[in-house]
């Protein structure tokens, strides 16, 4: 640590490292920070300190923050030394005045010393939070390796998933440019045959059914979706409590059969909003409502 003359007393880190852990709670993206040491350099022009260690943040949240500064590069490999990341790689602007802010009053009132004009974020480094993305990193780091850019691209999705992976580079238009396809030839190659279910949307009432995008289309700057339903019942809620196979011929015998086709359209509706916003393809105020059809599959 050329750049600071002193590092505090082991005691006195410890006691930083526990005030900040409780007070970044308030971030809905932090979930812990793990201090190595801090250096102090007093001088009264360039007063600074710089925090060593390891401060775990949400993985969508690093995303989204490496895409705002960095729009056509990939998302990096947080353990590839070669980057040389640090936690000052993903923030800027307002938030990093915030937390400048934060953090020298945070060592201001812990140490006693005058608080620091400056913080060194160069030798904090950043980590995902949640236990279930290490496979994420770990194929991150290992599709990162290939020298191919598209190739690396289509490793990611193969890996991740396809919308997991428009995320990690900041929406399907990205991918488009990379793989130069359009967005629906991008969403009939990697979105189309995907087996899908009510699980994946919000508020089903009592539907419960698989379905599976079999084409994709594009008029007017409005996509069209056709999905399959594969398998499902419902339960009616209302009248008669009762639960019927969607393939049933009884149950396309009752006279609101009708209101069963138009909520399982209005269903399919939803779960496309959902995924084009997701895939970050227009903002959502301004995106024009999908067209939707869909079928049953047929019997054996």
């Amino acid at each position: 640590m050329s750049s600071t003359r002193n590092e505090l007393d082991k005691s006195v880190v410890k006691k930083m490292e526990l005030v900040l852990d409780r007070y970044l709670k308030r971030y809905d993206w932090f979930e812990k920070i793990e201090l190595e040491t801090v250096g102090y350099s007093p001088s009264e022009r360039v007063s600074h300190f710089a925090p060593v260690g390891t401060i775990y943040v949400d993985g969508d949240w690093l995303y989204e923050r490496w895409r705002e500064y960095h729009y056509e590069g990939p998302f990096p490999d947080l353990y590839d030394e070669d980057w040389g990341l640090s936690f000052g790689d993903f923030i800027g602007g307002d938030l990093s005045e915030k937390l400048r802010g934060e953090f020298t009053t945070i060592f201001a009132g812990i140490t006693g010393y005058p608080r620091p004009k400056y913080i060194s974020w160069s030798w904090l480094k950043v980590r995902m939070k949640d236990d279930d993305t290490q496979n994420l990193r770990e194929s991150i780091r290992r599709v990162l390796k290939e020298s191919n850019i598209k190739n690396r691209l289509e490793n990611l999705i193969d890996k991740v998933g396809f919308i997991r992976a428009c995320k990690s580079v900041g929406g399907i238009h990205n991918i488009s440019k990379v793989l130069g396809m359009s967005v629906v030839e991008v969403l009939n190659k990697y979105f189309v045959g995907k087996e899908l279910s009510t699980d994946d949307i919000n508020d089903v009432g009592g539907y419960d059914f698989k379905f599976t995008p079999t084409y994709v289309s594009e008029s007017n700057e409005r996509l069209s979706f056709v999905y399959e339903i594969t398998e499902g019942e419902i339960h009616l809620i209302m009248g008669t409590g009762e639960t019927f196979d969607l393939f049933d011929d009884k149950l396309r015998e009752k006279d609101y059969w009708w209101e069963i086709e138009y909520e399982i359209s209005e269903l399919l509706i939803d779960y496309s909003f959902w995924l084009l916003e997701s895939l970050n393809y227009e903002d959502i105020d301004e995106m024009l409502r999908p067209h939707i059809e869909f079928y049953f599959k047929s019997k054996k």
